[in-house]
């Protein structure tokens, strides 16, 4: 975090369950997913947490609409946010961010990953961030050396890593195809958890389309009114004029484990039609899939 913070209590996310025991007062930093997860976390073992994001492009990629419902949940969760603020010191058990002190016993790091890319005889091309330089297909500048993952600089999702891997097998191969990010999942595993996959509604506006969105509530479920699990809801965005799918939102308990479905209707360029009549089994929390592919119909059963 710089010289200034040479003597303040600062823990990296990849080293922090080395500690045995958390202080009371926690501030987290960063922007992305993994901040949140950790404020959240902190809170739930009841620490006093202060969330800071260094950019007004908080959560940057997420819905804006999943962005404001996060937000809200801080808030009730007692986590303070602080968004388009930097740490500026630490002194006395203290953290001025942005001209406000807070108490700060300790401050987790969650900033983005920097590329530390190890010298070799092999020198490949580099990018302005310092990540491994690639191609489409992911090779690199040395023509049969590919690089996936977090060297690449292009996601640091484990499942994008995977993904990136059998594509280079493939191409290796002679089986040429585009890679999509246009169908992979975001997860963030908070309580409830969130998942995202396919265009935002800020990106379905830019393109240009008629769109619909169409929400069904867990309070409307009845294996979530069982669990009393009912916090969250599904959202789904579609085109008006075929109803194809473009994009879904989840929150809910097992959020993250049922936005396969939604990535499955993606790839095939399934339409609300074709949600609606997938049969869920019953009880289940997936149903909530077919409650919104019929209220995109207009044709809600249970909302």
């Amino acid at each position: 975090m710089g010289d200034a913070f040479s003597n303040a209590p600062v823990v990296e996310m990849e080293n922090l369950f080395e500690r045995e025991a958390f202080p009371e007062n926690i501030v987290v930093t960063g922007n992305h997913i993994s901040s949140v997860e950790m404020a959240q976390f902190f809170r739930l073992i009841h620490k006093n947490v202060t969330l800071v994001a260094n950019s007004d492009y908080f959560l940057d990629g997420l819905d804006t609409f999943l962005v404001e419902y996060i937000t809200k949940k801080l808030a009730s969760d007692n986590i303070e946010l602080i968004t388009d603020a930097y740490p500026e010191k630490y002194a006395d058990g203290g953290l001025t961010v942005g001209g406000k002190k807070v108490k700060c016993d300790l401050i987790v790091n969650c900033n983005s990953r920097k590329a530390i890319i190890p010298e070799s005889e092999t020198p490949l091309q580099l990018t302005e961030r310092g990540f491994i330089k690639t191609t489409d297909n992911f090779q690199t500048s040395i023509d049969g050396v590919y690089a996936i993952g977090d060297v690449a600089g292009r996601s640091f999702l484990a499942h994008m890593a995977s993904a990136q891997g059998i594509h280079v097998i493939n191409a290796i191969k002679g089986i040429q195809a585009h890679f999509d990010y246009s169908t992979y999942p975001i997860n963030m595993y908070t309580t409830p958890e969130i998942a995202q996959i396919g265009m935002t509604e800020q990106k379905i506006k830019e393109e240009g389309y008629d769109y619909k969105i169409s929400e069904f509530p867990l309070s409307a479920n009845g294996k979530a009114l069982i669990e009393n699990n009912t916090e969250g809801l599904i959202r789904l965005l579609s085109d008006k004029k075929y109803g194809q799918v473009l994009g879904v939102q989840v929150v809910a308990e097992n959020a993250t484990d049922m936005i396969a479905e939604a990535g499955a209707y993606l790839k095939v360029e399934a339409t609300v039609y074709d949600v609606a009549h997938t049969i869920h089994a019953h009880p289940t929390v997936s149903e909530i899939f077919f409650e919104a592919g019929f209220d995109a119909m207009d044709k809600a059963i249970h909302k």
